[in-house]
């Protein structure tokens, strides 16, 4: 069984335990004398739907563009600071906290216990000889957290409670408790320098999201009461807390407040629906459920020290690389948490998953779409997890119905584009209107082109030609649209998306430090991305041949990578001197990752040379970045060397910020602080360190490491619509079958040589 387990009980967030089922989600402390778990809801955000476009924006892009191409890229960078950005999105809130006191003091032999293979948190200790257990879990089937305390005594006396950081009123009625919360109708980020953290109001179209948390108790033996606002209960054997959450949300662009749904009767029906099913029967449907899709994939990569407790095993591993098994725990855990955090129907993965307990969240703990949310999902499809990207596809889906006006309106273009922030309102405008140096982040109009490559790559993996040719086909080719749009011609007559920048990265230009280039290679390479994404779809759907045709054209037009005197990918359109040469951002490797547009010696090998230079220190997700490049590569010892370091205990040490990273007691990784990109990256490297498709050229254990030279995996899925058995020992492949959905099978490579496959089938 693969599991997370400690021996004593968690003091602080990055301990606590993570249960969710794309809806709910709650951190588990496991205390004692008091038991706290930390609830969200994904559509509770602050805010409402507002418009956020600048008017001014489009009117200055004429001279921001002018002043650029005189190289004064300084008076550009402020003319559109000062004219074209829009202030901050909205904010991820956390509902409340369940509390359950128990009053005991004392006890021994503490165990706390998340089992993956059940997505189950159970606690279990002694005192005074009597033995406790606690039982918990989220149903997604019934969409509601079932907690159970047993004893082997009727003695269980319990003082359950709910309460929030945000604007509540709790209260009993017919033997229930319910938690009825509002939203601030502003949430102030946390990078913002402001006293107020949430602003409320009285006005109702400026109020936000109202929500309700209600638990519903079950006994055995003793009796309950409520009194005070809270649920008392006495000498029993067994308690059960039923506990669901709701909001107000009806639609992205539909006001909370004035047009939101009645949140207290919804959870009245949840509670409602299962008060006919013991919690065993709903724990049966929830693991039944779970296991159609954490059960798809098997992976071993060798023995480790399953028996020691998961803090202790995360010190040890950084002494003691030979738990091998602490790279499946890991890998298996991200599967757990995309699944816990994203499910049809539900909101996409934000920073943190589902789960957060501040209202001023580092980030706003929301989409940022220059890389995080991308990266949160760039293992779900090799991984097996193809449903769990069903909410990102929906996201891009309203974006593009928000970012057709930011097109038109920011920069007279057609097509869609999004930029560096995205909220549940999906605003897709430029954010960065409180000060100097913001355009690093604000101006990124490319986050929608990118976002379009996850829906191609769901085709890859799938061959869904429904789903390609529905509203995929539309967001993909509103994407080229407004990549085109925006394309000007250089010096030498090469097409060059501009201005351009290369995310929250800056450069030296006359003795100041700026972030506005001419071009940058990130820019073109998303560019020449869409547009290739697009002519393959144009050509598979028999759609838009004579646009297609034309953007073929652009294509052959549009400019591509440079070399720098070092042999470097040049990361702007000159060799400027970097602000930061080890910048935590990798972005103008797009090409070689997520992209995998690199398909020379010549360029591999300065893609090589870029990361060498870059360095492997960097935040959490940036390390798992770079585990994902160097598998492309395929040097599998430099993948694993970074991927021991994002498996390091954090360094909370503040000088140290841009290159701790790390992972935390709970295993949840760093940014810092908590991001679930990292987690969720080290999924992806994993993937494309065991196989990769390329154009109907499979190729087997690409960048195995040589400390992994004996394991196997069983339903590792690639692009081509095929699923991979395999087994190998001492480095060699033993055994290897292959499943396709067209039954059609691909080109196999093996240490760089045609398989041999009727050697191979069967044997596993």
């Amino acid at each position: 069984m693969e599991k997370l387990f400690y021996l004593q009980p968690a003091k602080k967030f990055d301990e606590a335990l993570p249960l969710g089922n794309g809806h709910i989600g709650a951190m588990l402390y496991g205390g004692v004398t008091e038991d706290v778990y930390s609830l969200n809801d994904d559509t509770l955000w602050s805010g409402y739907p507002r418009d956020r476009i600048n008017p001014m924006a489009s009117s200055y892009m004429d001279e921001v563009k002018k002043l650029v191409f005189e190289d004064k890229l300084m008076q550009a960078q402020n003319l559109a600071e000062q004219h074209m950005y829009g202030s901050w999105g909205q904010s991820y809130m956390p509902a409340g906290r369940l509390t359950v006191s128990t009053g005991h003091g004392e006890f021994s032999d503490y165990k706390r216990t998340l089992s993956l293979d059940e997505a189950v948190h159970t606690v279990e200790y002694s005192t005074r000889e009597l033995f406790y257990k606690r039982e918990a879990f989220i149903s997604f089937p019934d969409d509601v957290m079932c907690i159970r305390y047993s004893s082997d005594s009727a003695d269980l006396s319990l003082q359950i409670g709910l309460d929030s950081k945000l604007k509540f009123d709790t209260f009993c009625e017919n033997d229930m408790l319910f938690l009825e919360g509002e939203a601030p109708g502003d949430g102030v980020p946390s990078y913002i320098k402001s006293k107020e953290k949430a602003r409320y109001s009285d006005i109702p179209a400026l109020r936000a999201m109202t929500y309700t948390i209600a638990a519903e108790v079950r006994v055995q033996g003793g009796k309950t009461v409520c009194r005070d606002n809270k649920i008392f209960v006495s000498n029993a054997r067994a308690v059960e807390i039923y506990v669901t959450v709701r909001t107000s949300f009806s639609g992205y662009n539909r006001h909370p407040y004035l047009e939101g749904i009645n949140h207290r009767e919804k959870c009245l029906d949840v509670m409602k629906n299962i008060r006919g099913m013991s919690f065993d029967e709903i724990k049966r449907r929830h693991t039944d459920d779970y296991g159609k899709l954490y059960n798809r994939l098997e992976l071993n990569l060798g023995d480790g020290f399953d028996n020691v407790p998961s803090d202790r095993r995360l010190n040890g591993f950084s002494q003691n690389k030979n738990d091998l098994s602490l790279y499946k725990l890991m890998y298996q855990y991200g599967r757990y948490l995309l699944i816990s955090c994203s499910r049809p129907g539900t909101q996409p993965a934000n920073l943190q998953g589902i789960w957060n307990e501040e209202p001023a969240a580092a980030w706003s703990c929301n989409y940022t779409t220059n890389i995080n949310v991308q990266m949160n999902y760039w293992g779900a499809l090799g991984a097996n997890l193809a449903e769990c990207c069903q909410p990102l596809h929906q996201m891009i889906y309203e974006l593009k119905e928000s970012g057709t006006q930011t097109a038109r309106e920011h920069y007279s273009a057609s097509g869609f584009c999004a930029h560096h922030n995205v909220d549940l309102w999906r605003i897709s405008t430029p954010m960065g209107a409180w000060g100097r140096n913001t355009t690093k982040y604000a101006y990124f109009p490319l986050a929608g082109a990118w976002l379009t490559r996850h829906l191609f790559e769901y085709y890859s993996y799938t061959l869904d030609k429904e789903f390609l040719g529905g509203s995929a086909y539309d967001a993909i080719k509103a994407s080229a649209q407004f990549c085109d749009d925006m394309l000007v011609e250089d010096e030498s007559g090469k097409l060059i998306f501009s201005p351009a920048t290369s995310s929250e990265n800056m450069f030296v230009h006359n003795g100041e430090k700026c972030s506005l280039s001419k071009s940058s290679a990130m820019f073109q390479s998303i560019v020449r991305d869409a547009f290739e994404i697009f002519i393959k779809c144009s050509e598979i759907l028999e759609r838009d041949t004579e646009y297609a045709d034309y953007i073929s054209k652009r294509l052959e037009r549009t400019a591509w990578l440079e070399l720098g005197s070092k042999g470097q990918i040049l990361e702007w359109d000159r060799e400027y001197e970097e602000a930061d040469p080890h910048h935590r951002h990798l972005s103008f490797l797009y090409a070689l990752y997520p992209a995998k547009m690199i398909h020379t010696k010549q360029l591999a090998q300065a893609c090589r040379r870029s990361l060498e230079l870059r360095g492997d220190a960097g935040t959490g997700w940036s390390c798992a970045w770079k585990i994902c490049m160097w598998a492309m590569l395929g040097d599998g010892n430099r993948a694993l060397s970074l991927l021991n370091r994002l498996m390091s205990p954090v360094d909370e040490r503040p000088e140290n910020y841009n290159y701790r990273g790390g992972t935390y007691p709970n295993l949840l990784n760093a940014c810092p602080p908590l991001q679930i990109d990292g987690s969720l990256g080290l999924v992806a490297g994993i993937n494309e360190m065991l196989a990769r498709c390329d154009n109907d050229r499979l190729v087997l254990l690409p960048a195995l490491p040589d400390m992994w030279s004996t394991g196997s995996v069983r339903g590792l899925k690639v692009s081509g619509g095929y699923t991979v058995d395999m087994t190998w020992k001492d480095g060699n492949l033993t055994a290897v079958h292959i499943d396709s959905v067209t039954g059609k099978m691909p080109e196999i490579i093996y240490e760089g040589r045609n398989l041999d496959y009727d050697k191979f089938i069967g044997q596993q």
